[in-house]
C-alpha cells in the first residue's frame, strides 16, 4: 500500500501558482454556487431580500456624504 502511494507521479504546485489555481478554483465554484441560486425563483427571492439593507446601508452612506 505504501509502496503504491510513494510510486505516484503527482505533482503539486508551489508558490504564486499554486495560490491562483486555488483563486481560479474559487472563483469557478462560487459561478456556479450563484448560477445555480438565481436558476432557482425561490432562491433568487431570497437573495434579493439579503441584499435590500445592503443598498439601503451604501444609499444613506452617500447621502449622508453628500450632506457634508
Amino acid at each position: 500500500m505504501f509502496f503504491a502511494l510513494a510510486a505516484s507521479t503527482e505533482t503539486t504546485a508551489t508558490g504564486m501558482p499554486a495560490v491562483m489555481e486555488a483563486m481560479d478554483t474559487i472563483v469557478e465554484l462560487m459561478g456556479k454556487v450563484w448560477t445555480l441560486m438565481t436558476s432557482n425563483p425561490f432562491l433568487t427571492v431570497m437573495v434579493a431580500t439579503a441584499l435590500i439593507p445592503v443598498g439601503v446601508g451604501a444609499f444613506c452612506a452617500i447621502r449622508n456624504a453628500a450632506r457634508g
